[in-house]
């Protein structure tokens, strides 16, 4: 991951863990889609440009340089609430299609210990 987008992103992820936002919430402030804040802040995302790097900083009430400042970036990101992970499980899982839903449920069901994961992933192999 390039420098530039890497400091981006952990500013984005440190600034918003400190106002208890998960990503549902930037993509509020941001009038945008979940998906979209998910897809900018993914590592494979391509290095900000500066319109998106703008109206980041404004939806988080901080200035542009913030988001870019490596300082901020070294600074301990605090732990992720119940609410903004649950947010961002949210997001990924409405993008899933069947198949990808039917093998995260089979995978909770083995955390859950009602199936041993090779028991799930046997399963899976045979529904295909």
């Amino acid at each position: 991951m390039g420098n530039t987008r890497k400091l981006f992103i952990n500013n984005v992820k440190t600034t918003m863990a400190r106002k208890g936002w998960g990503q549902v919430d930037l993509a509020r402030a941001l009038k945008s889609k979940p998906s979209a804040v998910s897809r900018a802040l993914s590592e494979d995302s391509p290095s900000p440009n500066l319109e998106t790097i703008e109206k980041m900083a404004d939806a988080l009430g901080v200035s542009p340089q913030e988001l870019l400042k490596p300082a901020m970036a070294a600074e301990k990101t605090p732990e992720p609430t119940r609410a903004s992970l649950l947010g961002s499980i949210l997001i990924r899982i409405t993008s899933l299609d069947q198949d990808e839903l039917g093998s995260v449920v089979h995978a909770l069901e083995a955390i859950e210990g009602l199936r041993s994961p090779a028991e799930a992933l046997q399963l899976r192999k045979n529904k295909k």
